[in-house]
């Protein structure tokens, strides 16, 4: 009965750790702006106009045809990829259409509290401590990657509720619970049908990483791959009544038809995107949409961020270090990075698409968090192997700094320092807080790595705010080049 009731208020905990680092972070900016919250570029333009739009066309009885948007079409298949099936915009449906700017901050809220609640169950399975699961969820919430994609609020959306369809994936092929599988796969195909064929991808990487190399059974293998097709495949299926209308109006973008072909396939068209890729792990992520120090036009709005507040990789270096040998979680994430860094591996993600995205890195970011929750309930240890790490993350982190200094060229071909074309404000900001964060980290290690553990929690959630708010301020402060 304690254990029961120590369970459901560890749920609440994270839940509301969640949602109250949120808060916090964007209620500075709410009081200027008189409980509208502005943020920046797409959340703007297109994220509450599309929410308002919709929503109205909803309490006016218009469910299938929409007369305002363009010359008019299938509200389905205009506003499918953004919104309808999410469950946080038919939370604004019993709302005026006036109070629906109003709610945006509140969403997004809930949003990052189901983030770090069905983070916290999934880690919570993979590791010994209760207390490390909930960092490791708050780590997964407030990533870099949640923060760059703020931009385009309906990613959350998916961000929310992979961990809980990773959970169910892991019931599948452990228990055989076929019916949850294949009604959350439905759901999941509805919500971002982009999002899913990534997800998809994935899938089959984890199983492959974490149950076909442990068993090695060829007929279990075989019958595991079946039973996951097909369970998939009825979700799918169920999804269809909602997904051909998004499909077809889909399938007239003409950005569908380009794929990646030639050199591109192996070598990335930007000469900066590897660094750039290591520069937004190991540092505070750029804003997605926002031109800074090593991302061009093509990857600017790619969704490249998986920093972790606080530990950044130093975590998951310290787990590869400590777990010597064949490892599953250590085998997974290699498999990611090698899609990361190949261009027609990273692009399968994408459907093969030519444009470059990364918006799939938040599933390696979950694994991540759960190895450095590993890593944390182990300190005792592991501290001499988190300190190699924190001393790796140090050495990228001053490189990548002093790249800054390099002088390079403005748009209007005038020789500038900080190597930024816009943005330079953002890159500042980006590497302060980085070395601010990076001397927390020295401190936890030589200090407090062997303090009780309630210490790494509030540590934890320190740094959690701390990144929460440094990209909002990014967001909402630091973006007047970009408007100009």
């Amino acid at each position: 009965m304690k254990e029961k009731f120590e369970g459901k208020t560890n749920l609440i905990k994270v839940f509301l750790f969640a949602f109250l680092i949120f808060a916090l972070s964007v209620i500075p900016s709410l009081v200027f702006t008189k409980g509208v919250w502005i943020y920046y570029g797409d959340f703007n333009v297109q994220q509450i106009p599309f929410y308002v739009h919709a929503h109205d066309a909803i309490r006016s009885g218009n469910f299938f045809y929409d007369f305002s948007t363009d010359l008019g079409g299938s509200l389905i298949g205009c506003y499918s990829f953004y919104l309808l099936a999410s469950p946080f915009f038919w939370l604004t449906i019993p709302f005026p259409s006036q109070f629906v700017p109003y709610l945006m901050p509140w969403l997004s809220a809930l949003k990052y509290a189901l983030m770090a609640l069905f983070a916290y169950i999934y880690i919570k399975k993979h590791v010994k401590t209760d207390t490390f699961a909930m960092v490791g969820a708050l780590l997964y919430a407030f990533s870099g990657f949640s923060g760059a994609v703020l931009v385009y609020n309906h990613f959350h959306d998916v961000l929310a509720f992979f961990p809980l369809y990773l959970i169910l994936f892991e019931r599948l092929i452990e228990k055989r619970k076929i019916l949850a599988f294949s009604l959350m796969t439905a759901f999941m195909a509805a919500l971002n049908y982009y999002f899913f064929v990534g997800i998809a991808v994935f899938l089959i990487i984890y199983y492959v990483s974490m149950y076909a190399f442990e068993q090695r059974n060829l007929k279990q293998i075989a019958n595991d791959l079946l039973i996951a097709f097909f369970s998939g495949l009825s979700g799918v299926l169920i999804s269809l009544i909602y997904l051909l209308p998004a499909v077809y109006y889909t399938l007239g973008n003409g950005r569908l038809s380009k794929t990646l072909v030639g050199y591109d396939l192996v070598s990335y068209k930007e000469s900066t995107m590897l660094l750039n890729i290591i520069k937004n792990t190991v540092m505070l992520s750029d804003i997605s949409g926002l031109n800074s120090m090593l991302n061009q036009s093509g990857s600017r709005v790619s969704g490249i961020g998986a920093y972790l507040p606080l530990f950044s990789i130093a975590g998951v270096i310290a787990f590869f270090l400590y777990n010597k040998g064949k490892n599953k979680y250590k085998r997974l994430l290699t498999i990611c990075m090698v899609f990361a860094a190949v261009p027609v591996l990273n692009s399968l993600f994408s459907a093969l698409n030519e444009e470059y995205y990364a918006r799939w890195f938040f599933m390696p970011v979950l694994i991540m968090a759960l190895m450095t929750a590993s890593v944390l309930e182990n300190r005792e240890e592991t501290a001499s192997y988190l300190k190699v790490g924190a001393k790796w993350v140090a050495i990228i982190t001053i490189g990548i700094s002093l790249m800054a200094l390099l002088p390079a060229k403005t748009e209007e071909d005038e020789w500038t320092v900080l190597g930024a074309l816009k943005n330079y404000e953002q890159l500042i900001c980006e590497i302060g807080f980085s070395l601010i964060l990076l001397v927390l980290l020295f401190l936890y290690i030589k200090k407090w790595v062997n303090k009780p553990d309630r210490v790494t929690v509030m540590i934890s959630l320190g740094a959690c705010l701390l990144t929460s708010i440094t990209m909002m301020v990014e967001g909402t402060l630091l973006v007047e080049d970009e408007r100009k």
